[in-house]
């Protein structure tokens, strides 16, 4: 779930074999701020391009992050996926 002001987006769990839940929220993190940074959300414009993200750019974002979780806990060890294995994993999900 991502909280905006009063914008609630909800962004399902990915399933998966957990392997390993060590590094999940941290990997969930670091991809979601990749993500918004990827946004133009960086520097002193953050806040202003925050506000202004759709909820469809949310959810993509936590979506992202999600997928990003999925893969770190469905292998042993804080082993979080690559920019590539993640895009890989959006591409399979979109077919």
């Amino acid at each position: 779930m991502l909280v905006r002001g009063d914008d609630v987006v909800t962004v399902p769990g990915v399933p998966v074999t957990v392997a390993d839940t060590i590094g999940a929220g941290d990997t969930f993190m670091g991809a979601l701020i990749d993500a918004l940074v990827g946004l133009g959300a960086h520097g002193p414009a953050a806040r202003g391009v925050l506000a202004a993200l759709s909820g469809k750019e949310l959810r993509r974002a936590g979506s992202r992050a999600a997928s990003a979780a999925a893969v770190t806990v469905s292998r042993p060890g804080a082993d979080p996926p690559t920019p590539a294995e993640l895009d890989a994993v959006a591409q399979a999900a979109t077919g």
